[in-house]
């Protein structure tokens, strides 16, 4: 069987983009007759909601054609301000404040014009600035975890304060009041004050709702109701409820006399056409009509934004272009025409590489884009952003992720989160932990001063999170679990191999220096221990029993800067100058034979670090070039596969 399409890019088959496809199914074999099976396919845009909003003269929004980072339209030129998918934008004087969303953990961010910071580690949604306080939204899986919530940003370090608990919608604030869906009630209108907490709400509307927004004394939101959704308003000042149209309306926004929104009712489309739409918003009697159509498109328009009283924004979901439309001649300026994703220039961050691997992932931190957590996932070799904050040091323990996630650029704090069943990430401690391992039930961790340097090796019990002590006062790393014994290097740097026993209450007992040697780097296998030995002049791949016997050169004449053991080969990484082995990545049986060059490393590409192997691909951290790379263990090719 032969699939085919020439409506595919380049007649390559791989029909990935919007848009319509005739492929050909051929079925052939000697003997028989050809049989020619055609079919149509249409891929369909995605109907997402994105982001826009105006500041400091500038349009920020959410680049559909640039994996939704944040840009912003100046002076007729779009300009990437950073990696962050910003959503939820609010403004007070020289700040703007947006939720930067990653795959398991979210933050509340601010920007000053030139750069960004984390304020709060945190899933939140709705975002509302009042000053220099923010309101916001948090929804889990349960009433109970949920709330609305006030933050306080004079404080040295802002504690959110809860005034509402229970699942929430399109919170809006007007005067003291936050109006909100309420989502213990089916998501009917309800408000509550802003000036006291753990209030239980007050019933304003009883109708499901679903948008909200609000502009002088009305409230404008749609209905949500089974024989059909639709537009409506409420006059705070008389109560008055007026229907304003029968079409169902998402991301309304106010400009002038008029509501502006995108039409997703079933029937008013089939007769008039998606696309965007208005209804005044000065009706005093319900009305059943549909709106005015201002703009036509297949797929429709998404997330909205009025710039000023005659020009709205919007994204086309056919194209994910941002266009800024005239309402009064109907004209539209695409803010997004040619453009194409520039080549990353940007610096790397001058942090710590590490990497792990669950399931078919490889989980990285990617010091090109702000030192965030990603996975590359080796099925569909798609790189996923996992965290908004930057993250220092991580580990992947019986599929649970622990990591060391920063804010307010430098407060740096420990926590987890199941790969398995999901959730939100857990905060288990406010230390700077690093290099963090697991026996029984509790976690050992280095743990840092405020300048990032190790200060000593820490426990912290999982079933009660307040007892976390020091259990070894001395900087450490490379911290290893084996046998009920904790291996690490003591010092920073080359230094000394030690080892201690965990008593049954988590202490460290009979410490002891393992050998005579010292080195950077060792890897653990049956009753030995690899690692690379540090001498005076020359560096060598050794190995000493965990008794302290038999310590054995296995390999000499090279510097093994990383290796792995996998299958009873011992993957290394030779750069030296001094040898005539080549710099690159090679293969050795576990005994020092059969040796095999897997690559030569070109420009420093091949200097690797952080090695693992998944399937037929070695995955590795260039020291050299910093970037993540793979390489084909079969053709032994070589690319970089990190998001940048």
């Amino acid at each position: 069987v032969e699939y085919s399409s020439v409506d595919t890019p380049n007649g390559n088959n791989k029909a990935i983009e919007t848009g319509k496809y005739e492929v050909k199914a051929t079925l052939s074999k000697l003997g028989y007759r050809t049989l020619v099976l055609v079919a149509n396919l249409t891929i369909k845009p995605q109907d997402k909601e994105w982001f826009i909003t105006s500041f400091n003269n500038a349009i920020y929004f959410n680049n559909g054609l640039h994996n939704d980072y944040l840009y912003k339209h100046q002076n007729d030129k779009l300009t990437r301000v950073n990696y962050d998918y910003a959503k939820h934008f609010t403004s007070f004087n020289a700040k703007l404040y947006y939720v930067s969303q990653g795959l398991l953990s979210s933050s509340i961010k601010s920007f000053d014009g030139t750069s960004s910071q984390t304020i709060l580690s945190v899933n939140a949604e709705y975002l509302i600035s009042e000053g220099d306080i923010l309101y916001y939204v948090v929804n889990r899986l349960t009433n109970e975890k949920s709330g609305i919530y006030k933050l306080d940003l004079t404080a040295e370090e802002p504690v959110p304060v809860q005034l509402f608990e229970g699942k929430a919608k399109f919170l809006t604030l007007v005067g003291n009041d936050l109006y909100f869906a309420n989502g213990k009630e089916d998501y009917k209108l309800y408000k509550i004050s802003k000036l006291i907490s753990s209030s239980t709400g007050t019933l304003v509307l009883d109708e499901k709702i679903k948008e909200l927004i609000h502009h002088s004394n009305s409230l404008y939101f749609t209905v949500n109701k089974l024989a059909g959704d639709y537009l409506s308003k409420l006059d705070l000042l008389t109560g008055n409820v007026i229907k304003l149209t029968s079409d169902n309306a998402k991301f309304l926004t106010v400009a002038g006399n008029y509501i502006y929104y995108s039409n997703h009712d079933m029937i008013n489309t089939q007769i008039f056409g998606k696309g965007l739409y208005r209804v005044s918003r000065l009706k005093t009697e319900d009305s059943n009509l549909p709106g005015e159509k201002l703009y036509d498109t297949e797929y429709n328009v998404s997330s909205l934004y009025a710039l000023n009283d005659s020009t709205i924004l919007f994204y086309n979901v056919a194209n994910s272009h941002v266009l800024k439309f005239n309402v009064n001649d109907k004209t539209y300026v695409d803010l997004m025409e040619g453009f194409t994703p520039p080549e990353d220039t940007s610096t790397q961050l001058n942090s710590k590489f590490e990497s792990f691997v669950w399931n078919d992932r490889i989980y990285y931190i990617n010091n090109s884009i702000d030192g965030a957590l990603f996975y590359y996932d080796t099925k569909t070799n798609k790189n996923i952003r996992v965290t908004s904050e930057t993250v220092k040091s991580f580990s992947i323990i019986n599929g649970i992720l622990y990591y060391n996630a920063v804010t307010w650029l430098v407060n740096n704090d420990l926590y987890m989160v199941n790969l398995r069943e999901g959730g939100l990430p857990q905060m288990i401690s406010k230390n700077d932990a690093r290099d963090v391992v697991i026996h029984n039930d509790n976690l050992y961790y280095v743990k840092g001063n405020a300048t990032g340097v190790g200060t000593a090796i820490v426990r912290l019990s999982l079933s009660d999170l307040s007892i976390e002590e020091e259990v070894y006062e001395y900087n450490s790393h490379h911290l290893t679990i084996h046998n009920n014994k904790l291996y690490f290097i003591k010092g920073a740097g080359v230094d000394e191999i030690w080892s201690a026993d965990i008593a049954a209450d988590g202490k460290l007992e009979n410490m002891a220096r393992l050998g005579t040697k010292k080195t950077d780097w060792f890897v653990i296998a049956g009753d030995k221990m690899y690692y690379r030995e540090v001498g005076l002049v020359y560096k060598y791949l050794s190995h000493i029993k965990l008794d302290g016997t038999e310590d054995t050169r296995l390999i000499s004449s090279i510097d093994p800067i990383s290796f792995i053991l996998k299958d009873g080969y011992i993957y290394y990484t030779n750069e030296t100058t001094s040898s005539a082995k080549k710099n690159g990545v090679y293969k050795v049986k576990i005994d020092g034979t059969e040796e095999v060059l897997l690559y030569e490393s070109k420009d420093g590409d091949g200097l690797a670090i952080e090695m693992h192997i998944a399937g037929d691909y070695l995955y590795y951290y260039s020291k050299t070039t910093k970037r993540f790379y793979r390489l084909n263990l079969i053709t032994k090719v070589t690319e970089p596969i990190d998001r940048r």
